[in-house]
């Protein structure tokens, strides 16, 4: 009787294993022993600052992690905490000048949600004063 191997695609690591069985497991062994429950990968937004924002903090682009269910406002403490000087600048997040302008994805966030605007991993968001 012969070996007759059967594929299978782990359900937690997405790659190809073979197995003996039709029914064999779906996850392979590499995955079967690993606590998936508590994986939660990091995720991060870069905020890209322009004009006397790039200038007060000194770098064009800052990265910074999110926390689960973060949102624009978060995101905009944790830079404003960071940066006193840019804080400064902004002024209170709720009661900020009215020629800041805040972008989620190119997008304005008065158009969405504001500062309860939700972030997810990748996001971009803008922070800069019109030019005339």
């Amino acid at each position: 009787m012969g070996f007759r191997n059967h594929l299978h695609v782990c359900q937690h690591c997405g790659v190809v294993h073979a197995t003996s069985s039709s029914t064999g497991p779906r996850v392979c062994a590499v995955c079967k022993g690993f606590d998936f429950s508590e994986y939660s990968p990091e995720k991060y937004a870069t905020w890209k600052l322009f004009g006397e924002f790039k200038r007060a903090v000194g770098k064009k682009e800052v990265r910074v992690r999110l926390a689960d269910g973060a949102t624009v406002g978060d995101a905009l403490d944790g830079l404003l905490d960071r940066y006193s000087a840019l804080a400064q600048l902004v002024g209170d997040p709720v009661e900020r000048r009215s020629d800041v302008h805040l972008l989620l994805n190119h997008v304005d966030v008065g158009f969405a949600d504001g500062l309860d605007s939700k972030l997810k991993a990748d996001d971009e968001l803008a922070l800069f004063t019109p030019v005339a």
